[in-house]
């Protein structure tokens, strides 16, 4: 490289591992050594890896397939088990009758460590099976089916638009709520002693979506 001027060089592929990989790039030695070797990290990217419990319906399934930062890599399984908490970043419980008892404590020590666990309920959900431990770590317990009265259903309203998960609509015509229309959930009590925020509501009051 001559005196007061540049190159660019461009390096053949790198084969990136799972973890960030740290590299360096060394010049032919001069006077000055302090800056003969570049160091840098080279990182695979931010891969999330979920495992859904269930049968994922094709609109989740390409949601989450259009994501590329971060990227979801997904794994479907037909009942969870405990090694599912060691190798995944997110679980998602969808409309699945409740997991064993003895999973609760691994799955409360998978969130306590960052991990995300989405449950969503439907209609093959058992009122009966989540026991304390489970109800615990949902902030509150899963209900009967509900149908909203009249022919209209029902529709979601006060919206947490200050959490990250809705705060892309908060500009104005980024999102419009007010005609989506519900016509069966799921009950679900919350535990207000536990510190659950409800992120959304249906027009009768009944919590939509719940965060604990």
């Amino acid at each position: 490289v001559p005196a007061s001027a540049d190159r660019t060089v461009t390096f053949r592929p790198l084969p990136v591992a799972s973890r960030p990989v740290r590299v360096t790039v060394r010049t032919t030695g001069d006077h000055l050594a302090v800056d003969d070797g570049y160091h840098l990290v080279v990182a695979p990217g931010d891969v999330v890896h979920v495992t859904a419990v269930g049968a994922p319906g094709e609109y989740l399934s390409r949601a989450l397939s259009v994501s590329a930062d971060p990227r979801f890599v997904m794994a479907v399984s037909g009942a969870l088990r405990a090694a599912d908490f060691a190798t995944r970043r997110v679980v998602m419980l969808d409309d699945r009758a409740p997991p064993a008892p003895s999973l609760a404590q691994a799955a409360t020590a998978f969130v306590r460590a960052g991990g995300g666990l989405l449950v969503i309920l439907g209609p093959r959900d058992a009122t009966a099976g989540w026991g304390a431990a489970w109800t615990a770590l949902l902030g509150g317990a899963p209900g009967v089916p509900q149908q909203p009265e009249g022919t209209s259903g029902a529709g979601l309203v006060t919206l947490a638009f200050d959490h990250p998960i809705f705060e892309v609509f908060r500009a104005p015509g980024s999102g419009d709520f007010g005609s989506t229309r519900v016509y069966r959930y799921r009950r679900f009590r919350v535990d207000s002693t536990t510190g659950t925020a409800v992120l959304a509501q249906y027009d009768d009051g009944a919590p939509a979506l719940v965060e604990h």
